[in-house]
Formats: structure tokens, C-alpha cells, sequence
């Protein structure tokens, strides 16, 4: 990683990437590339990516993954004010492949980088955001709410059912989330980020199914956002259905 740098030591991370290791590099590569442009994240910017940063071939050429553990890499970096002042943060990121919050790290990130005021941002691919809105349009044209329309997109989430690759990384996280509240609490924190970051068009047709939810307030909290969202279609000379 100090290789790739040039050897450039004037500043820390300014960006630290999230991902898992069964991704589809080329989704994870155009996902970065959008938010990149939309944050307007220098091309020079000092990333920490565990893949480059962290030695994980499995031999005896560099340092074990348990002596890497050890220094904490990820509290250093996550904890560190240059990543805290970034407008680019931590950046987690999502394609079809795998289930990003399956991964306990994930999970973990997002959670400790929240709780030291690091911002977050989700990067995700065309397809995984394909992906996302076919299930969804499926299930609210068979007539479902809300709830079980999310359900079926995938964006529940369940962290004590998340696992790591090494078991010595699997239980140091368990320990750690249990000190910090416990999985409904790390669950509650990963439900609200995916919920803020949901692609806009997924955010419309949950505003539509709410108000099939049998739970009168939902129902209601979907008539104002219905209304809201023909406001904003009036002002754009468009019609809602479009």
C-alpha cells in the first residue's frame, strides 16, 4: 500500500472503501466511478482499501491476518481526524454478487464509522440497483405493502446472521457488537442507512405501497408522501404516474 502511494506520507486516508470479497469487480469499479463523480472526490485522493492495505495472501511472505488484527487497522483509520473532516468518508459498496451486510465487517464499518461522525455514503451498481427495483416492481404489482416489498428487495437486514472468511475476525466482531448495544441495535443502525440511501425511484414506490399497510399510521405516512411526491411532479411539469 506504501508502494502504491509514490511514498507520499504528507496526509492520512481520505477515504476508506467497504466492499465484499466475492463481489463483481467490474459492478465495484462503475459504482465507485458514479459516486466519485457525484461527490467530487479527487482522483488523488488517499484511499484505505483493505484489498492493497491489508497483507491477506495466507503465506508466510508478510504478516499474518491475526498480527494485522492485532494494530487495529480499521479503528486507526476510521478514528482518524483526516477521514473524519472527508467529504468522502467511508463508502460501502453494493452489487448483485453477495449481500453486503452478510459480511459482519460491513455491518461493523458502517456502525463504528456512524458512531465517531464519519461520513457515509452507499455506492451502488447499475445492475444492483436493477436488481433491487425488478423485485420491488414485482411485488407491489402482486398487490403487496410496504413492508413485505422490502422484504423482497433485500433490504432487511439480520447482522447476528452475518459471518466473517476468519473465525479469529468473526469473534472479535461478535465481542465488539455485543459491548456496543448488541445486533438489534447494529440491525436498527444498517435498516436506517439503507433507508436513507435507497435509490429514488425505490423511494416513490414505497411511498405507493404504504398505503396498502394495515397499520393506519404507515397507511397515512404514505398519503403525505404521495401528495408530496405529486407537488414535486406538478413543479416539474411531469405527471406522477411517470
Amino acid at each position: 500500500a506504501v508502494l502504491m502511494t509514490g511514498g507520499r506520507q504528507d496526509t492520512g486516508a481520505g477515504l476508506m472503501l467497504s466492499h465484499s470479497w466475492s463481489e463483481d469487480v467490474e459492478e465495484f469499479l462503475s459504482a465507485i466511478k458514479e459516486q466519485q463523480a457525484e461527490l467530487g472526490i479527487e482522483d488523488d485522493t488517499m484511499t484505505w482499501f483493505c484489498v492493497f492495505s491489508n497483507y491477506q495472501s495466507g503465506d508466510d511472505a508478510g504478516p499474518s491476518i491475526k498480527h494485522q488484527l492485532e494494530l487495529e487497522p480499521f479503528k486507526v483509520v476510521i478514528e482518524s481526524e483526516d477521514i473524519k473532516k472527508s467529504k468522502a468518508g467511508l463508502i460501502l459498496v453494493h452489487t448483485t454478487v453477495d449481500e453486503l451486510y452478510m459480511r459482519l465487517w460491513r455491518a461493523y464499518e458502517l456502525h463504528k464509522a456512524l458512531e465517531v461522525g464519519v461520513k457515509v455514503h452507499a455506492a451502488m451498481s447499475k445492475k444492483y440497483i436493477a436488481n433491487v427495483m425488478r423485485r420491488a416492481s414485482m411485488f407491489f404489482a402482486s398487490g403487496c405493502d410496504d413492508e413485505t416489498l422490502l422484504k423482497a428487495a433485500g433490504i432487511g437486514t439480520s447482522t447476528c446472521q452475518a459471518r466473517c472468511g476468519c473465525s479469529d475476525d468473526e469473534e472479535m466482531l461478535v465481542a465488539l457488537i455485543l459491548q456496543s448495544g448488541g445486533f438489534k441495535a447494529l440491525d436498527r443502525r444498517v435498516e436506517e442507512f439503507r433507508m436513507k440511501c435507497l435509490p429514488t425511484c425505490l423511494h416513490a414506490l414505497l411511498s405507493f405501497a404504504k398505503l396498502r399497510n394495515l397499520n393506519e399510521n404507515v397507511a397515512i405516512e404514505g398519503v403525505v408522501e404521495v401528495q408530496a411526491l405529486a407537488q414535486q411532479e406538478n413543479r416539474m411539469g411531469r405527471s406522477i404516474s411517470e
